[in-house]
C-alpha cells in the first residue's frame, strides 16, 4: 500500500516570509503579471487548438513549437513576481487588495486550465508529431509546477493569517479549493501524461533484467512502469492480479506483454529476474518471502511489512540456502522502495546533517480530508492500514537517517481514529522519540488534515559544534574556537523531483575554549543559503558526480537505477539496507505501543 505520492508533489510549498513590500507593490505586480500571462496563454491555446485540427505538416509543427515556446516564456516571466508573492504571504493585505484575491485566483485558475487543455491537445497528436514538440512541451512544465507551488503558498499562508478577512471575500474558499485540486490535476495530467509518462524510450541491452509485477496497483505506473521506459537494462514482462480480466486490461493499458494467471506463476517463470510487489501491506511479507525463495530480486513497496517482527525475519534472518539468481549468480537483492531517499536532493540534505550533533528533528506529512474515503484500504487493520503505517513510513525513515540510529524510546504518541472506521486504525499521529545522542525526534501525519494544512517538511536543529576557523574564514586569538549552530529545513522531501528547497541557517560564535554555555562570544555572525539538486552533478558531492541522471528523473527512476546497479553487482552510492527497513518498522511499532494501539498482525505462514 502506497501513499499517493502524486498528491505530495502537488502540495510542495515553500515557507512564506514577511516582506514590507507585500502591502501594495508586490501583490499588484503579481496580479498584473498573471493577468497578462493569462491572455498570452489563452491566445496560444486557441492557436494550438487550430493547428491540431489541421492536417499535419512540417510548417504546422514548427508553428506549434513556436506557440509552446511562447507559453513557456510567459510562464518563466512569472517566476519573479510569484517568488515575491510567496515571500510576502504573511504580510497583512488591505481590504482593497483582499477584494482582488478572487480575481487573482480566477486569473491563476484560467491560466492553468489553459495549460492543462494544451497538454491534452498535444498528447493527442500522432506519435511522430508529439515527439517533435516534446522538448517545447517539457519547457512548459518546468516553470508551471513551481509556479503553482509558489502561488499556493501565498494563498495558504494568507488565508491562515487573515482567515476572517478571507471569509468576507466572495467565494475565496471555493477558489482555494479549486487551486488545490488544479495543482493535483496539473501534476497528474501534465506531469504524468506529458513529462513522465512519455519519456523517450531508450534502446535496451542485449539481456535486460525482466520484471514482473504482483498486483495491478495504482502506484505501479509511477513506481516502475514509467521509470522502466528510460532504463536500458529493464523490461517489464508480465503482471498478475487477483482478477485476470483486470490484469489483462492493465497490461494492455501499460504495454506489458504478458499476463500471468497468479502471482505464483510469475515467481515460477524462469525468465523473470525481478519482481515489484505493490500489494497491500499485509501481503508484503509472505510474497516477498516466496519471491526470494524462487530466486527473484525483490523491489518491495513501502512500508516493507506489517511490523518489526516481520521485518527482522525478512531482512535480518534470510532463509538459509536461498537460490542463486540467474541474473547475477548471487543471492537475490531485497529493497524496500522508500523512493524519496534515492533522490539527489536527499543526499544533498544529508551532507549538511551531523547525526551525532542533532538536537531535534521533526518530519511532517499530511493529506487533506477529502483525499481518502473511509472505505480505503488504508483504514483496514488486517491489511496493515493506518496513518503511521503509510505516512509514518516516510517520517520514521527520515528520522532514523537524520539521527543515524533507531530511537531508544517513543516518549509519547497521540493518535485519533476516523468515525466509522476500525478503532484499531489510526487516522493521524504525533509521536515524540528520544534518540541515543540525547536528541528529540518528532513526526506527525494525518489522513484527514484541514484544507489549508499542508507541508511535507523536515526541520532539523543541531547542537553547537566546533568548526575549523579556516572553514569560515575568520582569525582566532590564542585559546579561541569557532562554534556553529545549524538549522535546516527541507521542503517537499517526499517528492523532491517535482519541486523542493533546502534552507540552511548557520549561526557562528567565536569564544574562548571551554567557556560555559552562557558566556557571551567575542564575535558572532549568521550565514544562510538555499539549496536544490535535481541531478547528482548538482549536489557537488564527491563520489556522486559520475552517477547518471536527468533533471526530470523522478525519485522512482533514481531508485530503479540503484536497484539495477545492486542486482548487477555495481557500485550503489545511494542505498537502503535491511537494517534501515527494520529500524523504520521498529519506530512505527514503538509509536503504536506508546499510543496503546495493537501492532498490525504478524504473518505466521512458513515458506
Amino acid at each position: 500500500m502506497q501513499f499517493s505520492t502524486f498528491f505530495i508533489a502537488a502540495l510542495s510549498m515553500g515557507s512564506a516570509i514577511a516582506s514590507p513590500l507585500a502591502g501594495v507593490q508586490v501583490f499588484n505586480n503579481a496580479v498584473s503579471a498573471f493577468s497578462k500571462a493569462e491572455s498570452v496563454v489563452q491566445q496560444q491555446h486557441d492557436q494550438i487548438s487550430r493547428l491540431a485540427k489541421e492536417a499535419p505538416s512540417e510548417a504546422k509543427t514548427v508553428e506549434m513549437q513556436k506557440c509552446l515556446l511562447a507559453v513557456s516564456q510567459s510562464l518563466s516571466g512569472l517566476i519573479d513576481p510569484a517568488l515575491a508573492l510567496g515571500n510576502a504571504g504573511s504580510t497583512p493585505l488591505s481590504k482593497d487588495q483582499l477584494s482582488y484575491v478572487p480575481e487573482f485566483s480566477q486569473s491563476f485558475l484560467s491560466l492553468y486550465f489553459n495549460i492543462e487543455a494544451i497538454g491534452k491537445i498535444v498528447t493527442g497528436l500522432k506519435k511522430d508529431q508529439l515527439a517533435q514538440v516534446q522538448p517545447e512541451l517539457e519547457l512548459i512544465l518546468s516553470p508551471a509546477v513551481p509556479l503553482a507551488r509558489l502561488v499556493l503558498a501565498f494563498i495558504n499562508v494568507s488565508a491562515s493569517a487573515h482567515a476572517e478577512a478571507f471569509l468576507s471575500v466572495s467565494h475565496p474558499l471555493r477558489n482555494i479549493y479549486a487551486l488545490l485540486k488544479l495543482v493535483v490535476d496539473l501534476d497528474v495530467k501534465l506531469g504524468l501524461e506529458i513529462f513522465i509518462s512519455n519519456p523517450s524510450p531508450v534502446p535496451k541491452t542485449s539481456k535486460p533484467l525482466s520484471f514482473g509485477i504482483l498486483g495491478a496497483a495504482d502506484i505501479a505506473p509511477a513506481a516502475i512502469i514509467l521509470p522502466a521506459k528510460s532504463h536500458p537494462d529493464v523490461v517489464l514482462q508480465t503482471v498478475a492480479a487477483r482478477d485476470l480480466a483486470k490484469a489483462t486490461t492493465y497490461a494492455q493499458k501499460h504495454g506489458i506483454p504478458d499476463v500471468a494467471k497468479t502471482y505464483q506463476d510469475i515467481l515460477d517463470d524462469p525468465n523473470i529476474d525481478c519482481v515489484y510487489i505493490p500489494l497491500p501491506n499485509g501481503l508484503h511479507y509472505i510474497w516477498a518471502q516466496r519471491a526470494l525463495k524462487a530466486g527473484k530480486h525483490v523491489l518491495l513497496e513501502k512500508p516493507s511489512v506489517n511490523n518489526s517482527t516481520e521485518a527482522e525475519r525478512l531482512f535480518l534472518s534470510p532463509a538459509p540456502g536461498l537460490p542463486r539468481s540467474p541474473s547475477s549468480h548471487s543471492q537475490p537483492v531485497l529493497l524496500e522502495a522508500t523512493h524519496s531517499l534515492f533522490h539527489p536532493a536527499w543526499a544533498l540534505f544529508m551532507s549538511h546533517i551531523t547525526p551525532s550533533a542533532v538536537a531535534s528533528a521533526k518530519s511532517s506529512l499530511w493529506v487533506p480530508r477529502w483525499f481518502f474515503g473511509a472505505d480505503n484500504i488504508r483504514f483496514n487493520f488486517d491489511l496493515g492500514g493506518g496513518a503511521l503505517m503509510d505516512l509514518g513510513a516516510y517520517t520514521a525513515s527520515a528520522l532514523t537517517h537524520i539521527f543515524d540510529a533507531v530511537a531508544e524510546e517513543c516518549v509519547s504518541c497521540e493518535t485519533s481514529t476516523h468515525p466509522g472506521t476500525d478503532p484499531r486504525v489510526d487516522r493521524c499521529f504525533h509521536a515524540r522519540y528520544r534518540f541515543p545522542n540525547g536528541g528529540v525526534g518528532e513526526m506527525e501525519g494525518d489522513f484527514k488534515a484541514p484544507l489549508l494544512k499542508f507541508s511535507p517538511e523536515i526541520y532539523v536543529t543541531h547542537k553547537p559544534v566546533v568548526v575549523d576557523a579556516a572553514e569560515v574564514d575568520t582569525k582566532l586569538r590564542q585559546g579561541e574556537e569557532v562554534l556553529r549552530t545549524r538549522e535546516i529545513r527541507f521542503t517537499n522531501y517526499v517528492l523532491p523531483s517535482a519541486f523542493h528547497s533546502i534552507t540552511v541557517h548557520d549561526q557562528f560564535a567565536v569564544r574562548e575554549k571551554g567557556a560555559s554555555q552562557g558566556t557571551s562570544p567575542r564575535k558572532s555572525w549568521k550565514k544562510s543559503k538555499t539549496l536544490k539538486a535535481y541531478t547528482w552533478r548538482e549536489t557537488g558531492l564527491s563520489g556522486f558526480d559520475t552517477q547518471p541522471g536527468e533533471p526530470h528523473w523522478s525519485t522512482y527512476r533514481n531508485q530503479l537505477e540503484q536497484f539495477v546497479n545492486k542486482v548487477r553487482g555495481r557500485d550503489t552510492p545511494q542505498w537502503i539496507d535491511g537494517k534501515d527497513s527494520v529500524n523504520t518498522m521498529r519506530m512505527i511499532d514503538m509509536a503504536y505501543t506508546a499510543a496503546k494501539l495493537p501492532l498490525r498482525p504478524t504473518c505466521e505462514e512458513q515458506v
